[in-house]
């Protein structure tokens, strides 16, 4: 909880360029995770799992606690970085949360179906 906090606390939601790439940096990652965890992981992987691991790519405290060092050492465009870091890891965490829960409740959604169509069919969703 106090991480939660800590995060909304240093968020600063007036610039909203700083937002926008931390955005565009979150979606990269769930783009680039597919094909990671296609090559990754065997065929005989659930389909569910295999979604799962594709969604599942929150940032965190290591990730904040990282950021904000630059800005704390006086670096040129620290505060820029910090602020990109904290945008990527609240889409991260809202866009994981939303997307595993989509996964746990329907099984495979969307693209992550057609991408993982030749892996197992184990791995019951809603349990």
């Amino acid at each position: 909880t106090f991480f939660f906090v800590y995060i909304g606390l240093s968020i600063e939601l007036t610039n909203w360029w700083l937002l926008l790439t931390g955005f565009a940096l979150t979606v990269m990652a769930f783009v680039i995770r597919v094909p990671v965890v296609r090559v990754t992981t065997s065929r005989e992987t659930p389909q569910l799992d295999a979604s799962l691991m594709a969604v599942t790519i929150p940032k965190g405290l290591a990730a904040a606690a990282l950021a904000s060092l630059p800005a704390q050492q006086g670096v040129p465009f620290g505060e820029l970085l910090q602020g990109v870091a904290y945008g990527v890891i609240l889409f991260t965490i809202v866009v994981s949360a939303a997307l595993s829960f989509l996964v746990e409740r329907r099984g495979a959604v969307g693209p992550y179906r057609m991408v993982f169509a030749r892996y197992a069919a184990g791995g019951e969703p809603g349990l």
